[in-house]
C-alpha cells in the first residue's frame, strides 16, 4: 500500500470520527437542518378551482409506519414531491421524496349527509412507507411534511399535509410540538360545510360532524399551517425552533387524544402553538396529567382548549378510527345525543365550550370538564384584534436580558384572537400576569405560573406571538413585526422548559386534628423537600378553598387558637418549597372544646382525731386536677368558708376547731381542662370534743 493510500485512509477515518463526534454532540433537528434545503416546496401556481387536491389517510404517521395520499384531479398525470418543513438556512424545506409521476384520477365528490358531514372515500392512493432508520433519526425526521401536487407538465398545484412522529426515539426530544389539526378541520369548508355557519353553504348551517377524509380548502390544502394574515402561526414557530436548533419532535391533536399523557411523558415540555381551539376530553385530561407529572406547558397562541369535541370513526372505506370530529357546539342542548339521552355519566363529553360544562344547564362536576383557564391560566375573550402586547411585569424571569420595562410594547403581536385572565374560581394558584394589553374587549393577558409539581405553564394570550419570532409571510400578506426582545423572551421560556423540575412536592400525610379547650391542635408527617406548610380551614367538609388560613408554618404541628366555636372545624395542609406548593392533604376535623369543670370529690367523711376533725374523700376521676379546696360552716345551710387549698389530696385535718362545736364540711376539686373548680362534694358533719 502506498503512502498516499495510507494518508487517504487516515483522512477518511479522521473525517468519519469527526462526523460521528459531531452527530453525537448535535441533536436530530440540528443535524437535519444542516442538510441542503430548498425553496421549491412553495407553490408557484396554487390551484384556484380545485384542479388538483388531496388528503392524507392520517393526520400523522410514526416513523416506520405507512400513510396513504389520495388525490383528485382531471389532469392526465401529476407529480408528487414531499418536503419536510424546517429552517434549512432560511429556505424552509428539504425534499425527501420525488418527484413521482402518477396517473390522474377524477374522484367521486360526496354530498353532505343529514348532519352536514362530507366524507370522501377516494381510491388509488399513493402509499408512503416512512423509513424507521434507528441509527439515523434524520432519515425522515419527525416534523411537518408537505406533499406538493403538481399538474403534469406544470400547472395548478396544491398540498397534502401530514406529520411524522418519532414515538420510540430514545432519549426523547426536549420539546413536543402539537399541530392544531382539529382547528384546521373545524374551519375547513371543503365541499360546502365546516363547523361554522359563516362558511357553510348554501344554508349557513354548520356541520354537526366534520371529517378528516377530505382536502383542506384553506391555503391550497395546507390547512392553517402555511397561512395568511389569519393563520400560519405554527410555521413561524416551527422555523424559529429549528433555526435555533431546539431538540423538538412533532405530533397532532389526534395523537394526544389517542395516546394521552404517555405521548408527553418522555419529553420535558409540551408546546401548543397558534390556534389550538378544539380539544377532546382525553386531550385536556392528558395535559392535566402531564402537568401533575412535572411536564412544562407552553401555550404559544390563544383560544386554546375552547370547544370540546369527540372523535368517531370514518363512515366508509376502512372505517378508520378518529377520522370524524363531533361538533354540535351551539346546537348541543337540542341535538347532542349525549345531552338528550338523560344519562348524566356521559355529560362531561358534550360538545360545548369547556367553560360551559360545569355551568347550568349541564352542571357537570368533573376535574377535566372545567373552564380552560384552570390549565392555561387565561382563556379566550375576543376577536378580531390587531395591536401591541404590553409588558406589565418587567421583573419576571421571562424577560431576562431583554431590556424591557413596564409599558414596553411588542408592536403588532396582539391578535387576531386574544385571551385574558378570568376571576371564575378556576385560575391556578400563583398565576402571574406578565403582560396586560388593551384590546377592544378590555385587556388581554400573558401569564405564567408554577404548578405544585414544578411544572411551569406559560401562555402568550395571543396567536401573533410567533410573528415576533420569524418573518415568513413577509412582506406579503403582512408586514414585519420581528422583535429580538420576543425572541429572547421565548428563549428564556424554552430554557426554563429544558430543565426538569425537582421531584414534586407530595402533600403531607397523616394529618390528625384534636379538639382542646378553645383550640384545635393539628399534627402531620413531614413532607420531603418541604420548607414550610400552609394550613387551610373551613366549617364544612371540602370547603377549604384556595386561600390558606395560615402560611409559613415551619413545623409539623399547628394549634388553631381561634377556631369557630361549637362546630367541627375542617382542615387540610399543603407542603411548600419556594413558589411550589403541593396538593392538599387529606382532610381532618375536630370540634374545639368549651371549658369543663372537674367532677366533685365523692365518699366524703369526717371524724374526730383527738381534739381535731379529719375530713377524707375520694379524688375526682377528672384528669388534670391541680388542687382541692376544703370549705367549713357551723350550720348545714352555711355560709361555707374556704379554710384550706392544698395540692391534690384525699384528706385534711382541721386543727382550728372550737370545743364541743358541730362543724359542716364540703370539698371541691380544681383543674380539669380549664382550671375551673368543681361543684362541692356532699356535706358531712361532726362535733369536736
Amino acid at each position: 500500500m502506498s503512502a498516499r493510500s495510507v494518508a487517504r485512509g487516515w483522512a477518511c477515518l479522521v473525517a468519519a470520527v469527526l462526523w460521528t463526534a459531531n452527530a453525537l454532540a448535535a441533536n436530530p433537528v440540528q443535524l437535519e437542518n444542516a442538510k441542503p434545503g430548498t425553496g421549491a416546496w412553495q407553490l408557484t401556481s396554487p390551484a384556484q378551482y380545485r384542479e388538483i387536491e388531496g388528503y392524507a389517510s392520517l393526520t400523522s404517521v410514526n416513523r416506520g409506519g405507512t400513510i396513504s395520499l389520495f388525490v383528485n384531479t382531471i389532469a392526465p398525470t401529476y407529480t408528487i414531491e414531499i418536503y419536510r418543513m424546517g429552517w434549512y438556512g432560511g429556505l424552509g424545506g428539504r425534499q425527501v421524496l420525488g418527484p413521482v409521476t402518477r396517473t390522474g384520477v377524477q374522484q367521486q365528490i360526496p354530498a353532505p349527509d343529514s348532519l352536514g358531514t362530507i366524507e370522501c372515500n377516494w381510491i388509488d392512493p399513493f402509499v408512503v412507507t416512512v423509513p424507521n432508520n434507528t441509527a439515523d433519526p434524520t432519515d425522515w425526521a419527525s416534523g411537518v411534511y408537505l406533499a406538493k401536487l403538481t399538474w403534469g407538465g406544470g400547472g395548478p398545484q396544491s398540498y397534502i399535509i401530514f406529520t411524522v412522529r418519532d414515538d420510540a426515539r430514545s432519549p426523547a426530544a426536549d420539546y413536543l410540538f402539537q399541530s392544531s389539526v382539529n382547528t384546521w378541520q373545524a374551519y375547513n369548508a371543503w365541499g360546502g360545510k365546516s363547523a361554522y355557519d359563516f362558511n357553510s353553504y348554501p344554508d349557513h348551517v354548520h356541520a354537526r360532524k366534520v371529517s378528516f377524509n377530505r382536502p383542506y380548502d384553506r391555503n391550497a390544502g395546507a390547512g392553517d399551517f402555511t397561512g395568511s394574515i389569519s393563520s400560519g402561526w405554527e410555521l413561524n414557530m416551527l422555523r424559529f425552533l429549528e433555526r435555533e436548533g431546539y431538540d423538538v419532535t412533532y405530533s397532532t391533536d389526534v395523537d394526544l387524544h389517542e395516546q394521552g399523557s404517555a405521548l408527553i411523558a418522555p419529553h420535558k415540555a409540551f408546546l401548543s402553538v397558534g390556534h389550538d381551539e378544539y380539544w377532546s376530553y382525553a386531550m385536556k385530561n392528558a395535559v392535566q396529567q402531564a402537568r401533575s407529572a412535572g411536564k412544562h406547558l407552553g401555550f404559544f397562541g390563544s383560544n386554546a382548549i375552547y370547544w370540546q369535541v369527540r372523535y368517531e370513526p370514518a363512515k366508509s372505506g376502512a372505517l378508520a378510527a378518529n377520522r370524524t370530529l363531533v361538533t354540535y357546539k351551539e346546537a348541543a342542548q337540542t341535538e347532542d345525543p349525549l345531552w338528550l339521552d338523560g344519562d348524566p355519566s356521559n355529560d362531561k363529553f358534550i360538545s360545548v365550550r369547556f367553560r360551559d360544562i360545569a355551568a347550568p344547564p349541564f352542571n357537570v362536576v368533573d376535574a377535566v370538564a372545567q373552564p380552560e383557564n384552570g390549565v392555561i391560566g387565561v382563556m379566550y375573550h375576543g376577536d378580531p384584534v390587531y395591536g401591541d402586547i404590553v409588558v406589565s411585569d418587567a421583573t419576571s424571569w421571562i424577560y431576562a436580558g431583554t431590556g424591557v420595562g413596564n409599558g414596553t410594547h411588542f408592536v403588532g403581536l396582539l391578535g387576531y384572537e386574544t385571551d385574558a385572565m378570568f376571576s371564575n374560581g378556576y385560575a391556578p394558584a400563583g398565576l402571574q400576569k406578565v403582560a396586560e394589553s388593551p384590546d377592544d374587549f378590555g385587556f388581554s393577558h400573558a401569564t405564567v405560573y408554577t404548578a405544585p409539581s414544578g411544572s411551569v405553564v406559560f401562555a402568550t394570550g395571543s396567536m401573533q406571538w410567533s410573528w415576533g419570532l420569524d418573518d415568513y409571510n413577509v412582506p406579503n400578506p403582512r408586514t414585519s413585526v420581528l422583535d429580538p426582545r420576543v425572541q429572547t423572551t421565548t428563549r428564556n421560556i424554552l430554557a426554563r422548559f429544558a430543565v426538569a423540575p425537582p421531584p414534586p412536592l407530595l402533600p403531607p400525610a397523616g394529618l390528625q386534628a384534636s379538639g382542646d379547650v378553645g383550640k384545635v391542635v393539628l399534627s402531620w408527617s413531614a413532607a420531603a423537600n418541604a420548607t414550610t406548610y400552609n394550613v387551610y380551614r373551613a366549617t364544612t367538609s371540602g370547603g377549604e378553598g384556595a386561600t390558606p388560613y395560615r402560611t409559613g408554618v415551619s413545623t409539623t404541628s399547628f394549634a388553631d387558637t381561634a377556631p369557630v366555636a361549637g362546630v367541627p372545624n375542617y382542615y387540610q395542609v399543603s407542603a411548600v418549597n419556594g413558589a411550589i406548593e403541593s396538593a392538599k392533604s387529606v382532610e381532618a376535623s375536630a370540634t374545639p372544646q368549651g371549658p369543663v369543670p372537674p367532677v366533685a370529690p365523692t365518699n366524703t367523711t369526717v371524724g374526730q382525731v383527738g381534739v381535731n376533725l379529719k375530713v377524707t374523700w375520694t379524688q375526682s376521676a377528672t384528669s388534670g386536677i391541680t388542687a382541692n379546696s376544703v370549705y367549713r360552716a357551723t350550720s348545714s345551710s352555711g355560709p361555707f368558708t374556704r379554710i384550706a387549698t392544698l395540692a391534690p389530696a384525699v384528706s385534711f385535718t382541721d386543727n382550728t376547731v372550737a370545743a364541743k362545736t358541730t362543724y359542716y364540711y364540703r370539698v371541691t376539686a380544681v383543674g380539669g381542662n380549664a382550671g375551673l373548680e368543681s361543684p362541692p362534694s356532699a356535706t358531712v358533719s361532726a362535733k369536736s370534743k
